[in-house]
């Protein structure tokens, strides 16, 4: 990891702090490298929970479809969110419930929380091809 992806990982690492409690940072790596997986295997699940009365805010849900072995070879499957990585990329959350608060108005606002993700994810080298399935992920 370089000089730059490093002071990437710490101001993330910063980030967090406000909402999660003992991140390390390769718990946060692994995060966004399962998010590169995610995203090129089409597990993500999204969701606009709120919008606000004047339509310039919004809290969205973002989340993950995993697969889980239990203990007699069954499968479960479960969603995880993806908040941790929405607040290192620079995303405000809501303390009541976790959803994602976003402002702005006039464009596709759960892509645009995808793509600060992946752009956060190339910035300490996890490299996300532009176009990989970020349009493409599943509204609830």
């Amino acid at each position: 990891m370089t000089k730059k992806q490093e002071k990437y990982l710490e101001e993330y690492l910063k980030r967090t702090e406000k909402y999660f409690n003992n991140v390390t940072k390769e718990e946060l790596l692994k995060d966004f490298k399962m998010f590169k997986k995610y995203t090129l295997n089409r597990q993500i699940i999204t969701s606009i929970k709120k919008v606000s009365s004047n339509g310039m805010n919004r809290e969205i849900k973002i989340c993950v479809i995993k697969k889980y072995k239990t203990y007699d070879n069954q499968y479960l499957y479960g969603l995880n969110s993806l908040s941790l990585l929405a607040v290192a990329a620079g995303f405000d959350l809501n303390k009541d419930n976790y959803n994602i608060k976003v402002k702005g108005c006039g464009m596709d606002m759960i892509f645009h929380v995808l793509y600060e993700i992946r752009c956060a994810a190339n910035n300490l080298g996890i490299d996300i091809p532009n176009g990989s399935n970020l349009s493409d992920y599943h509204r609830m």
